[in-house]
């Protein structure tokens, strides 16, 4: 191994447990803190969904997600 592989992984093996952490959401069930099958946009932040990121998945705009739309919640930034 090369030093320039050697370091690469040592940088990738450092910043997975970062990127695994940032990409972790809860469970819809957890999200839905009041039982009632879907997640408002205030619930999803509660669990630490950006509020932007909790509108963009919230594909019918009715201010509360699905099991559907959770599926396509994104816990980063949204780039941009």
């Amino acid at each position: 191994m090369t030093k320039m592989t050697k370091s690469a992984f040592i940088a990738i093996l450092f910043a997975l447990p970062l990127v695994a952490f940032a990409a972790q959401k809860p469970s819809f069930s957890k999200a839905d803190a009041n039982g009632n099958g879907k997640v408002s946009i205030q619930e999803a932040m509660k669990v630490g969904v950006p509020k932007d990121q909790a509108k963009q998945a919230d594909i019918d705009n009715d201010g509360k997600l699905t099991k559907t739309d959770w599926k396509f919640v994104n816990m980063g930034k949204k780039k941009g």
